[in-house]
């Protein structure tokens, strides 16, 4: 059910569509960014029983900025979207989001990168959010903030030093608000150009408003083989001493292994397994889970492209005892109308199965829009 807003959105859309520009000031190229699409969500409240379905109109503007230079690079991208919920007008909403990216080449030994994304919406963003979240429609702002220092000491020895910061501020009253941080290091050792070792060390504390702090200190190594120049395998393994919301202590295991990369020139794909316990933003326990994600992206013509993930993920509170299971599938394809437009379908599934029935839920959305930067 189309709306007569989204008619109208698409048509100014495809109309700028002709006339796109992008505009540049000392260096910095400005964009502009707009999008009308319509989505079906056969369960926006994420309930188990008595679900309610709804046609959204999802109108986004937003600015996309970029800038080179001879030994840095910088980027923003932020959107606002409206969503107009044609049957449950009391969801309705405004969400928004924003992504800084920073590189710099300090020294011809140092490298530094920095990354920040904030949004604040109604819907999980991926399976990776919804895995382990409570049943049930709510907003919440989030912020993810990285920097990396990469310094190469040796010729076949490199240094990698880490800060994390996570903050996750949700509107129901009975989660708190968390802050997450973490500082690392990484030293890599170039055994040949293919072949690369590494030895991990971070710390990390999670605090919760109201409520208590949880701290994780982990050690491990691993290694990364590149198949070919653009195809590569992560293995990594730590041992983790964690201390727990209630003092407990826990030395536990974890595993991931990844693959990563080009399989042609039209086709990147990444697969990876993951195996921890974790102490995530939803609740004051530890999350025992393992994972298993997929991505998959193909330029099928010069205009069409096909992209496609897969998530599994089975894990369990350790004090509270509940366990969760999410299995969710999502694709989308992305017709390029012209060197500004792109028009795009996309579908998504994801399903929960807990043993409380609360957190329970089945979901399908299938959405269309025209994108176009001007």
């Amino acid at each position: 059910m189309f709306h007569r807003g989204t008619i109208l959105a698409v048509i100014a859309v495809a109309f700028f569509a002709s006339r796109a520009y992008s505009y540049d000031f000392g260096g910095i190229k400005l964009n502009v960014i707009g999008e009308a699409g319509e989505t079906y969500d056969d369960n926006i409240t994420y309930a188990d029983t008595n679900t309610k379905k709804d046609f959204i109109t999802n109108l986004t503007g937003g600015l996309l900025a970029e800038y080179t230079g001879r030994s840095s690079s910088a980027s923003f991208v932020g959107n606002v979207t409206q969503q107009i919920f044609a049957y449950h007008p009391n969801y309705s909403n405004l969400s928004e989001d924003a992504t800084i990216k920073f590189n710099s080449e300090l020294t011809k030994r140092a490298r530094m990168s920095i990354k920040d994304v904030l949004s604040h919406t109604y819907e999980y963003r991926s399976f990776d959010e919804a895995f382990g979240a409570p049943g049930g429609r709510y907003s919440y702002f989030r912020n993810r903030f990285y920097a990396d220092l990469t310094m190469d000491l040796l010729k076949q020895l490199a240094l990698i030093l880490r800060y994390q910061n996570n903050i996750d501020l949700p509107s129901r009253k009975e989660i708190s608000d968390s802050y997450y941080n973490l500082a690392g290091a990484e030293l890599d050792y170039y055994i040949t150009s293919k072949t690369i070792a590494m030895g991990t060390y971070s710390f990390s504390i999670r605090k919760f408003d109201p409520g208590r702090d949880a701290t994780t200190q982990s050690m491990g190594g691993g290694v990364r083989q590149y198949m070919t120049d653009q195809l590569y395998f992560d293995l990594k393994a730590a041992f983790d001493y964690l201390v727990s919301y209630d003092d407990t202590r826990y030395y536990k295991p974890m595993f991931s292994a990844s693959l990563t990369g080009e399989l042609d020139k039209r086709t990147t794909a990444t697969i990876s397994f993951d195996k921890q316990y974790y102490t995530n933003s939803y609740s004051q326990d530890l999350f025992d889970y393992w994972q298993i994600s997929a991505n998959f992206a193909r330029q099928i013509w010069a205009r069409l492209k096909f992209f496609a993930a897969g998530f599994y993920g089975n894990g369990r509170y350790i004090a509270q005892g509940i366990q969760d299971n999410l299995f969710g599938l999502n694709a989308s394809i992305e017709y390029e109308l012209t060197r500004r437009a792109k028009a795009r379908i996309a579908y998504s599934f994801s399903k929960t199965d807990s043993d409380q029935s609360s957190r329970n839920y089945t979901k399908n959305t299938a959405y269309a829009g025209l994108r176009m930067e001007f």
